[in-house]
């Protein structure tokens, strides 16, 4: 596998423990805003990282997917996934 794929499967692998952290981080945080010890800031910023974890998230696993295909298409194999339909821009199949 080339670098670049590697590299876009390995951010696949390690964003759902990222993602779980930074869930976890913002039930802590709204409990103690919702309790009155966290402020609306600290409140604001967990929603935020938990948004930028699950987008990031996103963004991994469709730029691995796309790599991982391109590279199959200079391989010269078929390049036709069922999950590209998925993908918010127009991909190609090769037949």
């Amino acid at each position: 596998m080339q670098g670049w794929a590697a590299t876009t499967t390995r951010r696949v692998v390690l964003m759902p423990n990222r993602l779980a952290s930074n869930e976890d981080a913002f039930r802590l945080t709204q409990g103690k805003y919702e309790n009155g010890k966290a402020s609306i800031t600290e409140f604001n910023e967990a929603k935020n990282n938990l948004l930028k974890a699950q987008s990031d998230m996103v963004q991994a696993k469709y730029e691995s997917l796309y790599q991982n295909s391109l590279l199959d298409f200079y391989r010269g194999k078929r390049v036709c996934h069922k999950s590209v339909t998925h993908l918010f821009f127009v991909f190609f199949c090769i037949f």
